[in-house]
Parts: structure tokens; C-alpha cells; sequence
């Protein structure tokens, strides 16, 4: 009987005890797992599909951002380029992230002339798409910029009907350039559109195509759900934002946009305007467009502008922060028109602070500064 206690002791006992602590510890991890937040991977490297954005046009100004934001949030993104195989478009897009798993990138080719599956492979495995990009040619904008953004958008709709089974989002980027915006102290609102035709009769092509793009989109939307293509609680939205002010992704990409036009109108000062002007920091835009995925309730238009200014005070602050700056103020006092006025009640739905202009102003002069564009002109103190 001894001799059989102790076989026991040396030998069955620690293999079931062995057996007790692997099954624990593997019950813990698939706890985790179980318990990984969404958007999260896990350890062994899968990520939760359910929180995954395909972002068309994703190298770009804006979209850039958004993918930046998307991956801080904890989401998974597929991102779309024209040609992934070029360094200098993609490298600023794979230094946000060293999880390559949560970004993917595809190479989706020119709007408009790419074959007609060209967008399933990035749509599969996601629950949302935010469609930023846009075709760009000023020259001919008929044919470089309106026709091409149009039948590329058109060939995602499709696509995305083709993916109803996971796509429960879409996620616009629009432009104040397709709002009417009301002058004097009239409030500018979401249900205010500008006329595509006459922008296009007077060859407006940015605007023509914007109008148009969100236009058609809004429609094939409310169209497309009545004929049960399109599940019930499929969600579009447009975000407009006005004048897009802030650095690139990346310090190592050159500026571009409106940064830059501030940086000639510190330069060179322009000629004086009896006008107004509002700015948006592109972040506050990113975030517009991931707080939308976040509010099911979310539907239609949302504008992203907070404040108006005439000239003659953005001319004046910009002097304050470069005193070395010459303007050349309107003169006119009886006729100077009032700040615009736009109504902020849906854009608060979504919960996103928006920085000031002296802020984004600022912040931009700042930025100037520390890349060097403003050459001998500053003598801003920090």
C-alpha cells in the first residue's frame, strides 16, 4: 500500500495537477480574447471585423487624418490609394501605425476608369466606409474632375451593394462648396444646397462636382433602402466642412491646401475684401466623420463651421502674430457686411469640440514657424 501512495504521488498527481493550470490558463485566454475590446486585436493577431473602415481616397489631406483618428480609436482600416506601389504616397500612411494588421492597403486605381470589381477586395471584412476621395483637374474640370468623381462614387455604390451583408455605414466627405450660404444675418443650415447647374454653366467645376456627388449619393441611399437593397438601418451621412485649415499627417510632407494660402497671404498680402471667411481644423473634421459611425442615429448632412470673421479681422489678428506682416484692410465702414451665420444644432448631436479660429490661426502661424515657410518674416513669441 505504501509503495502504491508513493507511484501516485511522483506520478499521477502532478500530471493532473499539469493538466489542471494548461486548462486554467487556457480558459483565461480565450476569456480575453472573448473580452478584447472591439476594434482591438488580439493576441494572436485577429482583429475584430466589426470595427473595420475602408477609407477611399486615405493618402490624402483629409482622409489622412481620418485614418490617423480611426487607428487612435482602436479601429481596424482598409485603406484606398490610387497606387500603393509608390513610396511617397503610402509611407506618411504606414508611419501611424506599427500593427500592420490594423492597416491595409489597397491600390484602387483612377476613379471612374477601374474595373468594376476593383472594390471588393477592400470592402470585404468591413462594417463602414468613409468616401473622401475625389477626382482633381482644374484644367479640364469637366472631364478631369466632375466625370470621373461621379462614375467612380457610382461603381462604389455599387460595390457596396454587392456587400450588404457587413457594410452598415457610409460616411461622406462633402464641402461647404455645395451649401448656399445665406448672407447678412440670415443662418446658414444643412437644408440649404447650391444649384449644380449653374455652377456647371459657369464651368465651378469643385463645387458642380461636389453638389453632385452628395446629391447623387443621398439619393441612391433613400432610393435603395425603400427597394429593400439597402438594409433598414443602413446609415449615410455627409459631412461638409468649410475651408479645411491645419499641418499635414506627417512634418516631412510638404504643405498644401489652406496652410499654404496662409502662408502666401503672410508673404504677400493679398488685395483688401469687403468678405467674410471661416476656417475648420482638419482634425475637428476627422473626428466629425468617426463620431458619425459612432451615433447610429446619424443621418444626412452635418456642417463643420464654427465661426465667421470679416477680412478685415482675420487680416488684423494675422499682424498681431506677425507684426512684420503689411494687410490692406477694407476702408469702408457703412458697407462692411456681417460675419455669416450657420446653425450648429445638428453638428453638436454629434459631440465634437471645434477649435477656435484664433486657436487654428495660430496653431497653422506656429506651424509655419517650425518648418520654416515663413522665411524672415516672423517675430511671433511662443
Amino acid at each position: 500500500m505504501f509503495l502504491l501512495q508513493r507511484w501516485l504521488s511522483f506520478t499521477v498527481l502532478p500530471t493532473v495537477l499539469l493538466f489542471l493550470v494548461l486548462k486554467s490558463n487556457l480558459n483565461a485566454v480565450e476569456s480575453r480574447e472573448q473580452d478584447t475590446p472591439e476594434g482591438t486585436c488580439t493576441t494572436s493577431g485577429v482583429c475584430d471585423a466589426s470595427k473595420t473602415v475602408l477609407v477611399t481616397g486615405s493618402n490624402g489631406f483629409v482622409a489622412s487624418w481620418i485614418v490617423k483618428e480611426l487607428l487612435e480609436q482602436g479601429y481596424s482600416v482598409h485603406a484606398a490609394v490610387r497606387d500603393a506601389s509608390i513610396p511617397d504616397k503610402v509611407n506618411h500612411l504606414k508611419q501611424l501605425t506599427a500593427e500592420t494588421s490594423r492597416l491595409i492597403i489597397f491600390s484602387t486605381g483612377d476613379l471612374g476608369s477601374a474595373p468594376d470589381d476593383i472594390w471588393d477586395a477592400p470592402l470585404k471584412g468591413c462594417h463602414a466606409v468613409i468616401h473622401s476621395s475625389m477626382a482633381m483637374g482644374w484644367r479640364d474640370g469637366r472631364h478631369k474632375m466632375y466625370e470621373p468623381t461621379l462614375a467612380g462614387t457610382r461603381q462604389l455604390l455599387h460595390a457596396i451593394e454587392r456587400h450588404t451583408d457587413s457594410i452598415r455605414s457610409l460616411i461622406l466627405t462633402s464641402s461647404t462648396a455645395a451649401v448656399a450660404t445665406q448672407d447678412g444675418h440670415a443662418i446658414t443650415d444643412e437644408s440649404h444646397w447650391r444649384n449644380a447647374q449653374e455652377d456647371i454653366e459657369q464651368e465651378s467645376w469643385y463645387s458642380a462636382t461636389k453638389i453632385a456627388q452628395e446629391q447623387m449619393v443621398t439619393e441612391w441611399a433613400q432610393t435603395q433602402k425603400k427597394a429593400g437593397i439597402l438594409p433598414p438601418q443602413f446609415q449615410f451621412v455627409s459631412i461638409v466642412p468649410t475651408r479645411v485649415l491645419g499641418p499635414p499627417i506627417v512634418s516631412t510632407l510638404p504643405i498644401s491646401g489652406w496652410i499654404q494660402i496662409l502662408r502666401d497671404w503672410l508673404l504677400h498680402p493679398p488685395a483688401e475684401s469687403n468678405d467674410t471667411i471661416e476656417f475648420v481644423h482638419v482634425q475637428d473634421v476627422a473626428r466629425m466623420h468617426i463620431a458619425a459611425l459612432e451615433h447610429p442615429e446619424a443621418y444626412g448632412r452635418y456642417l463643420c463651421v464654427d465661426e465667421s470673421w470679416h477680412w478685415n479681422e482675420l487680416l488684423e489678428y494675422l499682424q498681431q502674430l506677425q507684426p512684420k506682416m503689411i494687410i490692406k484692410p477694407y476702408k469702408g465702414d457703412d458697407d462692411k457686411v456681417p460675419p455669416k451665420q450657420f446653425s450648429k444644432e445638428r453638428r453638436n448631436t454629434l459631440d465634437v469640440a471645434f477649435r477656435s479660429m484664433k486657436t487654428m490661426l495660430r496653431d497653422a502661424v506656429e506651424y509655419l514657424e517650425a518648418v520654416d515657410e515663413l522665411g524672415g518674416l516672423s517675430t511671433i513669441k511662443f
